[in-house]
């Protein structure tokens, strides 16, 4: 028999003879769909990966207002502790 719990802070839980499964996102796949719906383009190319607490963003972008505001998406969000920002800004060519 499957058990289907939900607690107070939105994470549901199932329950198969004993096995719990927990389907509450992790930060790395939060931070990674904010990417994703972001209006800025390149941000959505940017790979993320969670460590015990500590977001490791790697990838390029073309502004340094882009590395910092990838930065900022990544300690807002619960469950990053620590982000280590390792974005090369790649400026494009000017004619």
């Amino acid at each position: 028999m499957i058990m289907a719990t939900t607690e107070n802070n939105g994470r549901v839980t199932y329950g198969l003879t004993g096995s719990v499964i927990d389907t509450q996102p992790t930060a790395a796949t939060t931070v990674q769909a904010r990417f994703q719906r972001s209006p800025f383009l390149p941000l959505r190319k940017i790979t993320c990966s969670l460590h015990g607490g500590v977001l490791l963003l790697r990838g390029r972008v073309p502004t340094y207002y882009l590395k910092q505001l990838a930065q900022t998406i990544g300690t807002s969000t619960e469950g990053v502790q620590q982000v280590i920002n390792d974005l090369l800004v790649d400026f494009p060519e000017r004619s």
